[in-house]
């Protein structure tokens, strides 16, 4: 009976050693620790609207940018981003604005702000109401007449 009772000792410290020294090499995603978690992305929202090279402002007071509003989440904000040229990068940021979903739909800003046959991109954010972000969504647009 004590010699039944050893084995098993040794074989479950020899298991869980073996076992810890296995998911010590493993990451998390790996092993699926991370599925649902907090940090999992999911897809920013659909751009409708500036996404061409023939934005025709001559007219218009505002330009109208137009997404696709999810209800699938709870959304608390959108975090807005307009960039001068293709380039999404800080040295290009012209204008940013945090959207809250309670606000004014669809988002305007006023044309006299663009210039005629320059390139905008335009990067939407979705922030849920537990902080949890959406990828990036971008569009680019370019304005023709003015």
């Amino acid at each position: 009976m004590k010699l039944r009772v050893n084995f098993w000792i040794i074989a479950l410290l020899f298991l869980f050693f073996h076992l810890g020294f296995i998911l010590s090499f493993a990451s998390a995603s790996d092993i699926g620790f991370q599925a649902g978690s907090f940090n999992q992305s999911f897809p920013g929202p659909d751009l409708f609207y500036p996404v061409t090279d023939d934005i025709d402002l001559k007219g218009s007071r505002y330009l109208e940018f137009k997404w696709r509003r999810t209800d699938f989440a709870y959304t608390r904000t959108y975090d807005f981003r307009l960039y001068k040229t293709r380039q999404p990068i800080a040295a290009n940021l012209i204008f940013k604005e945090i959207i809250k979903v309670e606000e004014e739909y669809p988002y305007r800003i006023q044309s006299g702000e663009f210039q005629e046959g320059q390139v905008y991109t335009w990067v939407l954010i979705q922030v849920l109401n537990n902080g949890r972000k959406s990828d990036k969504s971008f569009g680019s647009f370019k304005i023709m007449k003015k």
